[in-house]
């Protein structure tokens, strides 16, 4: 019989600790902050600092709390919205996003875009002077799905797609020209068949939220972001986009946007391998490599593609010209005048590699919340024991 005991007793001290440990593991992945919801230390409720880029955390940014009950009606028919990620540091994935948004017309159509802004220097390469497609989900939501109230719709990425932070020009008259240009994307939604004009997306103006910050600018004031804006696009052509503006005041999205740098850094390491000169990967490893790092890198498209002998991975010699394989698209690079291929990211279907499978995200409640019953089912355990004795 204390045989018996020991071991349940055993048990129930195994059970806490793994309680506890699922506890404290969805408390770190949680990054979880009082300030960050409104409280500071004391415990007074404070305006809520405005939220920057964290590419430390899965959340690379959570702006979701931050927006409150602000919010705004557009009456475009169609439009794309999302939020300008400013000069990441390293390269990452994007695993998904969830944006706050209602609406009340059933017809509505919204899919989930990653693009690569206009201004960013790959805009030099590609000769495009409109938002690039570089990523889309594969989740698509309807009026009836989002409701009439604004709730959390989430878009997921897993299709990987390495996204570099800069771009490296080979600079061959240093310093007239800068060898790293910093490339900045937008994750984000376009909106199609917005017929009732009634589509609501949770957004608010910093304007109204200032902290203090000496060295920000004169005044000690800052009232945006420094690494991230909310931006709109309200002239959206049928298949494309054209040009996005800051949402009318400088603001921010109720978004939040989840990404695996550490994936992203294991699988760019891995696919720059499958690119070098020496590697013995197969033609089909090489073209996966090119789909799957943005910018694509130089060993995918030749230096000169008129030269058939410098036809790049992403390339057939087709009558002594370079011609971009399916799943390329033709560009022009103003820089040289010279043509040259780019991943179509928008087009590329079919089923997604293991390599390229971005790992599950599991939401840091899924711990907290069995962490939480673990813990108090064992609690309760050792408390009848007690009583027992």
């Amino acid at each position: 019989m204390a045989k018996g005991k020991g071991k349940s007793g055993m048990l129930l001290l195994v059970t806490t600790i793994i309680g506890i440990g699922l506890l404290s593991f969805g408390m770190i992945q949680l990054n979880f902050d009082l300030s960050f919801i409104g409280f500071d230390i004391t415990g007074n409720v404070t305006a809520l600092a405005v939220p920057e880029i964290d590419e430390s955390n899965q959340r690379l940014l959570g702006a979701k709390a931050f927006v409150g009950d602000g919010n705004v009606i557009e009456t475009a028919q169609r439009f794309a919205i999302g939020e300008l990620i400013f000069h990441l540091e390293n390269p990452t994935v994007i695993t998904d996003f969830t944006i706050r948004i209602a609406t009340e017309d059933p017809d509505v159509e919204v899919k989930g875009f990653i693009w690569l802004d206009p201004s960013s220097a790959t805009s030099f390469e590609t000769g495009a002077s409109t938002p690039q497609r570089i990523a889309l989900s594969p989740d698509v939501f309807n009026g009836t799905e989002i409701g009439t109230v604004l709730k959390d719709v989430t878009f997921t990425f897993p299709q990987a797609l390495v996204l570099e932070p800069r771009q490296n020009f080979i600079c061959e008259n240093p310093p007239i020209c800068e060898p790293f240009v910093p490339l900045q994307y937008i994750v984000g939604i376009r909106v199609d068949n917005n017929l009732a004009g009634s589509f609501t997306y949770a957004f608010n103006s910093t304007e109204s939220y200032t902290i203090p910050d000496e060295t920000f600018f004169e005044g000690g004031i800052k009232t945006f972001p420094e690494t991230h804006k909310g931006v709109i696009d309200r002239n959206v052509a049928f298949q494309s986009e054209i040009n996005f503006d800051p949402i009318d005041i400088i603001g921010v999205l109720g978004i939040d946007i989840f990404h695996n740098a550490q994936f992203g850094q294991e699988l760019m390491e891995e696919l720059e391998e499958t690119l070098m000169e020496n590697s013995t990967a197969t033609e089909e490893e090489q073209l996966t490599a090119c789909i799957a790092i943005f910018p694509p890198p130089p060993e995918c498209v030749g230096d000169d593609p008129l030269a058939p002998q410098e036809c790049g991975v992403a390339e057939d010699l087709i009558q002594g010209v370079c011609v971009c394989k399916d799943g390329f698209t033709a560009g022009v690079n103003p820089i040289t005048d010279e043509d040259t291929c780019f991943v179509d990211k928008g087009m590329i279907n079919g089923d997604i590699l293991p390599q390229l499978q971005v790992p599950p995200r599991i939401d840091p409640i899924v711990f907290l919340g069995a962490g939480g019953v673990i813990l108090v089912g064992s609690l309760i355990g050792i408390g009848v024991r007690t009583i027992r004795k």
